[in-house]
């Protein structure tokens, strides 16, 4: 897969991740085990207090990440969504190719996923996945070479 296509799968998974990683940061919480350990045993009273609220938002926006602005990943993004709507299986298909295809399968051992893996994890036959990958990086190399041909 062409190096461009493969940047602007990457970009886009790296704005969706950390987008999708923030919306749970609300959620998170210490457990009473957890102040048990910190507080060796002794839980500290609950005041009602505003500033135990202060404290809980503060560690809750220290577990965010920060989100990726840059106008090309923005672009990557918008590329990618563009895909999603026009055909959202090439879509997944080229998300899965280039999410899988570098990483390790643990059930395995292998060090990277078989397109015959990925294209049983998206529900599609080899070659059907294989076709969809194809032409989704085609979609998106496009509009790659729409962007440059637009910046010259």
């Amino acid at each position: 897969m062409d190096s461009k296509v493969t940047n602007v799968v990457d970009r886009y998974l790296s704005v969706v991740l950390v987008d999708d990683l923030n919306k749970d940061a609300g959620w998170r919480r210490s457990h009473q085990i957890d102040q048990l350990i910190a507080y060796k045993g002794d839980l500290p009273r609950c005041t009602g207090g505003i500033g135990e609220h202060d404290d809980q938002m503060i560690n809750q926006v220290s577990m965010m990440f920060d989100r990726i602005v840059s106008p090309y990943s923005q672009w990557c993004t918008k590329a990618m969504e563009l895909l999603q709507k026009q055909n959202s299986k090439r879509h997944d298909c080229l998300v899965a190719d280039v999410y899988y295809s570098k990483r390790p399968n643990i059930e395995t051992g292998s060090d990277f996923h078989s397109q015959a893996e990925i294209a049983a994890m998206v529900g599609l036959s080899r070659a059907a996945y294989q076709d969809n990958v194809y032409k989704g990086a085609q979609y998106v190399r496009d509009l790659v070479d729409l962007r440059n041909i637009e910046a010259a």
